[in-house]
């Protein structure tokens, strides 16, 4: 327990370097999409704020490298990797581009198989790089391996998430600006320590508002009713008239 206490600092530093990390990593593919000029509007604040935002996806990242790095053997000055498990993880990207290949079609991104399959390479070239004593040594040098694999699946799914809110045409807001004569409505993208970045849909463009400029943000939500399926049926145990068929 005393050694865990002691480590406890060390590992808390690491983790949060890692997921700071990522979270840049995430902001340079999203912002490769929607204008490098526009990530100078990210804080260190933002950062940080947003590194919870991408932490279910770095879990999934960070468990899938974990996952290949188990693979890895050390046998005098060679490192290997279980070719089954290497094989098949280079086979979920391959796919993933080939139907993208075949298939195509507009709300379709490659970037994260792209990546993904680049990362892989770059493991699996350093296997044949890096000598195994040097690992040997010490067993956390193994998930350095894995920096390129971890590195450039952020940089995919930032990439993805940029060419997903280009086409986004949810989550629309009122917002009243001091400078406008009336409110627009405009699809809320991402919110800044400075202020929200927006897309307007009926012009196509991307827009950045800072908080000063802006009077009001509202919502319109509409209350959904939950219907039975003996009321969708055979139109029974209805509550209210004419009730919207909202399947639960």
């Amino acid at each position: 327990m005393k050694e865990f206490f002691d480590a406890a600092p060390k590992i808390i530093g690491v983790s949060s370097f890692i997921v700071l990390l990522l979270s840049v990593v995430h902001e340079w593919g999203y912002f490769y999409v929607l204008g490098w000029h526009l990530q100078t509007i990210a804080t260190t604040y933002d950062y940080l704020t947003n590194a919870f935002l991408w932490l279910p996806a770095s879990s999934g990242i960070l468990v899938t490298a974990q996952a290949l790095e188990a693979t890895m053997t050390i046998k005098e000055n060679r490192v290997t990797l279980n070719r089954v498990v290497l094989y098949a993880a280079a086979a979920i990207p391959i796919l993933g581009i080939l139907l993208y290949l075949l298939i195509g079609g507009e709300g379709i991104s490659p970037a994260l198989s792209v990546t993904s399959l680049i990362g892989i390479g770059a493991v699996y070239l350093l296997t044949k790089i890096i000598p195994g004593e040097w690992l040997a040594e010490n067993s956390k040098y193994r998930f350095v391996m894995m920096l390129p694999l971890i590195v450039l699946l952020m940089l995919g799914y930032g990439i993805t998430n940029g060419y997903s809110d280009l086409r986004k045409v949810t989550d629309i807001y009122t917002v009243d600006q001091k400078e406008k004569q009336s409110a627009r409505q405009l699809v809320l993208l991402r919110s800044f320590e400075k202020g929200l970045l927006v897309r307007d849909a009926p012009a196509q463009r991307i827009e950045f508002i800072r908080w000063e400029s802006i009077n009001s943000i509202s919502r319109v939500l509409a209350a959904e009713q939950s219907i039975g399926y003996l009321c969708l049926w055979v139109g029974v145990i209805c509550r209210g008239n004419n009730p919207e068929p909202i399947i639960p």
